[in-house]
């Protein structure tokens, strides 16, 4: 198959490493300019791919069987009804929006049936998929999330941003809907933030599946605990995903007896497995090109789905 991409820079390359890597032509690329630095890097890699001076040009070329969508996150609302009117299949980088009623308007408009899918890339690392089977099987008691944003980061390079949890939260979020379904919240703490949290407030919230089971949501600036997402089942095992890339599966306790001159006996939980994602490219986004270049859905993040996310998010504001 034959693939554009809006947009040139690290991200729209690491898309292009995968369809290359699954044998598909990397055919062309938009940027600002051919003379870019994102251009001639991707150039570089891919000598083949023809530049589009205007990326709208790629929803229309008739030699291209799909459209990869790697804006920046403050441009991509701009383009959003052009990506929906596409008759060409389009994976567009996150979010699909930045606010859920923008996502529904434009999702209420006429468009052609091609699939359109958000790249949530975290749905394909094999650990989620060992946890999401795990899950699958029920039992679970509990789950946590726990995200953590750097917004001296964020500022640094996005000054002034306020929607650190549509923009960089969401992976997070995505994954947790994609795992336990449907999350309502039933109470929410926020607070203030510190004086190097630039505005960003942080929420506490008690979440809940559509079985009535508790999700506990700890989100905040500059926290140094491991994010990720935990999960407790009534089988006494404790599966962690932290980073999300790695997957631990817990059971029992490894004792330590006291020691001359420490005493002090130490339980350890007992790890029983460690699942890795696959890191030789960007994880995840192999698989995800194949799903979508396949029309593979049952993975991948429909944009319709945005909705649920956005209005999740936005729940945890109000």
């Amino acid at each position: 198959m034959k693939i554009g991409l809006l947009g040139a820079g690290s991200v729209a390359l690491h898309h292009a490493l995968a369809a290359a890597h699954l044998g598909h032509q990397v055919a062309a690329a938009s940027s600002l300019s051919a003379d870019s630095p994102r251009w001639k890097r991707f150039h570089e890699a891919f000598s083949d791919a023809r530049f589009v001076a205007d990326g709208h040009d790629l929803f229309s070329d008739e030699s291209l069987d799909a459209v990869v969508s790697c804006l920046p996150w403050d441009r991509t609302e701009e383009w959003l009804d052009a990506i929906l009117a596409s008759p060409r299949p389009v994976l567009m980088e996150k979010p699909a929006a930045l606010s859920s009623a923008r996502l529904i308007t434009a999702l209420e408009n006429p468009r052609p049936a091609a699939l359109k899918a958000v790249a949530y890339n975290r749905r394909f690392y094999e650990p989620v998929r060992r946890l999401r089977e795990r899950l699958a099987k029920g039992g679970l008691k509990s789950a946590e999330v726990l995200i953590s944003e750097d917004i001296s980061q964020h500022e640094a390079r996005h000054p002034g941003v306020m929607k650190a949890l549509e923009v960089f939260s969401s992976h997070t979020f995505d994954l947790a809907l994609f795992l336990f379904g449907p999350l309502s919240a039933v109470k929410v703490y926020s607070h203030g933030g510190g004086p190097k949290d630039a505005g960003f407030v942080s929420r506490h919230a008690l979440l809940e599946t559509a079985a009535g089971l508790p999700v506990w949501l700890t989100l905040n600036a500059n926290d140094p605990s491991p994010v990720g997402l935990r999960c407790r089942f009534d089988d006494a095992t404790t599966w962690h995903l932290s980073p999300i890339e790695t997957l631990r599966v817990y059971d029992g306790y490894e004792v330590q007896p006291a020691q001359p001159g420490v005493h002090i006996r130490r339980y350890l939980p007992h790890v029983r497995e460690t699942v890795e994602a696959d890191a030789r490219l960007k994880p995840g986004f192999v698989e995800q090109m194949g799903a979508f270049l396949s029309g593979q859905k049952a993975d991948l993040a429909d944009i319709g789905q945005s909705v649920a996310l956005l209005r999740l998010i936005e729940s945890l504001r109000s």
